[in-house]
C-alpha cells in the first residue's frame, strides 16, 4: 500500500474569503485610526517655584506651569502659554512618588518618579535631575482634536544652583508624548475573534470534505 500526500484541496472558498476580507477591513479601519491617534513630541514648560533658593533635596511646588516655544513634533503649533496646573516634587529622593497634572486644555497626566538623582556637585554648581514616567489623556484643547487616546508620556525636570545655598534655584520642565498607551482597543479583539471563527469553520469544513489519501 503506497500513501500519498495530501493533494491540495479547495473547498468552496467564497464564505471564508468573505469572512477573511471582513476581518482584513477591520483591521485596516481600526489600524488607520490608531495611526491617526498616534502621538511623538515634546515641549518644554515654564513655572513658578517654591521655595525659589536653598538646597535642590527640599520639597518643590511647581505652579503655573505653561508651554512655551520650545516644542517639538507633534507638539509643534502647540499655543504658547497652555496652563497645565501645578504639582508638588517631594524632598530629597522622590523615587516612587505618584505624580499627578491636569487641567481641561492639556489633559491629564498620571505617572511615577522612577529616577531621581538628589542634589550632586559638577564644577562648581549643583544639579538634580527627575524622571517621571507615565500616561497622559489630551485634553479638549482644539490643537489635541485628532489626539483622543491615552498615550505613553513622560516628564524630564533639571534644576541646578550655584554652590552659594543661597544662590537662586532654576529649573527646566520638559514632556515627551512618544506612543499609544498599551491599552486593547475594542476592534483588535473583534478582528482578532473575527478571524480565529473564520479558521476553526475552515478547519471543520475541510475535515468534512476531505478526499481519500490512500491508494492501494
Amino acid at each position: 500500500m503506497v500513501v500519498f500526500p495530501d493533494p491540495p484541496y479547495f473547498p468552496d472558498a467564497n464564505p471564508m474569503r468573505f469572512i477573511l476580507l471582513s476581518a482584513l477591513v477591520a483591521f485596516a479601519v481600526s489600524n488607520s485610526t490608531a495611526l491617526a491617534d498616534y502621538m511623538i513630541g515634546s515641549v518644554a514648560f515654564n513655572s513658578s517655584r517654591t521655595p525659589g533658593t536653598g538646597s535642590l533635596n527640599q520639597s518643590i511646588t511647581f505652579s503655573n506651569v505653561a508651554s512655551n516655544l520650545d516644542v517639538s513634533g507633534d507638539f509643534t503649533g502647540l499655543p504658547v502659554g497652555t496652563a497645565w496646573g501645578g504639582f508638588t516634587l517631594a524632598a530629597a529622593d522622590s523615587t516612587g512618588q505618584v505624580i499627578n497634572i491636569s487641567s481641561a486644555g492639556f489633559g491629564l497626566f498620571s505617572g511615577i518618579v522612577t529616577a531621581d538623582s538628589t542634589e550632586y556637585k559638577f564644577g562648581g554648581q549643583y544639579f538634580r535631575n527627575v524622571t517621571i514616567n507615565g500616561s497622559w489623556t489630551p485634553g479638549n484643547l482644539s490643537f489635541f482634536s485628532s489626539y483622543l487616546q491615552p498615550h505613553m508620556a513622560d516628564i524630564a525636570i533639571s534644576f541646578n544652583r550655584l554652590s552659594s545655598a543661597t544662590s537662586a534655584l532654576n529649573s527646566a520642565i520638559t514632556f515627551q508624548a512618544y506612543g499609544m498607551a498599551p491599552v486593547p482597543e475594542p476592534s483588535t479583539f473583534a478582528v482578532m475573534g473575527t478571524a480565529l471563527v473564520g479558521l476553526v469553520w475552515m478547519r471543520r469544513r475541510r475535515m468534512a470534505a476531505k478526499p481519500a489519501t490512500e491508494q492501494p
